[in-house]
Formats: structure tokens, sequence, C-alpha cells
């Protein structure tokens, strides 16, 4: 069984997430590891095993500002600590705790692995009986557990009828994919995501293919049997 959970519209806070703020030196921010997050600056790592401690810093900590002025680039951390140089004070940079990262504000019906996660569950409820779905899907919200029931019979009908339908439909999926948002930390990243995702979804449609084809079989066996059981030639013709 699948568990899908579709959190609240008020985010849960994360332990000292947003609350503590501490001062860089700007001379120790060669000994920081930053990366581009969105428009935000994390630290991503560190140049030696001493530069966590020089600099109290951890990872996946965010640049607020260099010296009063707020970055949002690599580039802007470089241009700000740079406007001290020849000053007799480096100057400072604020950073921001943030121990799980860069928070995702984007729901979960709108992001694109979660729609590749419930896209599986409509498979595996194509693959059931009808009588079973309660049974391999979860939710705790009643507008998940109706997409994913509604895809699932969707692809199951098409699966059932051939190929050109269960085609039409994984279109239309995939068209609903396009609209749907990556984390990735830049365009050719969120474009990689979405082309894995679709091959994903072609190779489970594949799987439903020579389910439903080896179930067709299997149910023209069945029906064979039947008919000779009860003597009936024009059953197996």
């Amino acid at each position: 069984a699948v568990l899908h959970i579709e959190p609240g519209s008020a985010l849960s806070s994360v332990p000292h997430e947003g609350e503590v703020f501490f001062n860089v030196d700007c001379t120790l921010l060669d000994e920081l590891q930053l990366a581009e997050v969105g428009s935000e600056v994390q630290v991503v790592g560190f140049k030696d095993s001493d530069a966590r401690c020089k600099t109290a810093a951890d990872m996946f900590d965010r640049v607020v500002s260099v010296n009063g002025v707020e970055v949002h680039s690599i580039h802007d951390v470089r241009m700000a600590r740079d406007s001290t140089h020849g000053k007799h004070s480096p100057g400072f940079a604020l950073l921001e705790r943030a121990p799980f990262g860069r928070r995702n504000s984007c729901p979960a019906s709108e992001r694109g692995w979660i729609y590749l996660e419930r896209f599986a569950s409509m498979i595996k409820v194509a693959m059931v009986d009808e009588s079973e779905v309660d049974r391999v899907i979860f939710s705790n919200s009643p507008e998940v557990l109706e997409q994913i029931s509604a895809g699932g019979k969707k692809l199951k009908e098409a699966a059932r009828k051939g190929e050109e339908q269960l085609k039409e439909v994984l279109d239309a999926l995939l068209q609903d994919l396009q609209g749907k948002q990556f984390g990735g930390v830049s365009v050719d990243a969120e474009t990689d995501d979405r082309a894995t995702v679709a091959r994903i979804m072609h190779r489970l449609v594949v799987d439903l293919s020579k389910h439903w084809g080896a179930e067709k079989a299997g149910q023209r066996q069945r029906q064979l049997t039947l008919a000779v059981n009860r003597g009936d030639p024009d059953a197996v013709r």
C-alpha cells in the first residue's frame, strides 16, 4: 500500500529555522563552499575540517547579507565583500540557520516528483480489481484519493481497449506533467527532471500494457477451459 500525504496550508515550523542569525567575518567567507539555490545562497560545504569551527556555520545555512547588502547570488556575495577592500574593517556576513535547507513553498499537488508518485499509484490501481483499490492507496486528502482512483480507472479501461487508447490517456497525463514544477536550481536541471519523469511514466505504462495483455490471454484461456468443460464447441472456435 502507498500513503500519499497532502500537507496543510500552514507548514509546520522547523526548530530554530529562521530564528537564529549570526555574523561571519568576511575574511572567512572563502572557508565556505557556497551554492545558489533559487534566489538564495547556501552553505554546501567547507574548505577543510577546521572551517566549520572557524565560521560557526553549518550545512545549508543561508547567507542573508554581506556588509548590510542583501545577497541573492555568489556574485552578490563577492561584490559586497570586496566593497570593504582597503578599509579598516573587513566587515561581516549575516547568516541564517537553515538545518533542512531551502523550504519548498510549492504545493504538493503542483510538484513534478509527487505527480510521478501519484501516477505510479494510478498504475497500481489500474492493475488490481476495483474491490482492492482501498487497500493499495491511502491519503489524508479525499481529493488526492479521487485523483488517483479516477486516473487508475482511465488507465485500466484504456489498457483493456488497446495500445492506441492507452497512448491517448498517457498523452493527456504527460500534458498535465508540463504544468508541474521541479525544484531544480537551473532551467537545465528542471528540464532534465521533467524528461526523467516522462520516461518513467512511459515505462510504467508499458508494464501496464503487458499486464493487461497477459490478463486478456488468461481470461481467454479460462473461457476456453469453461467452454470445453461444458461441451460448447462454438465457444472454442
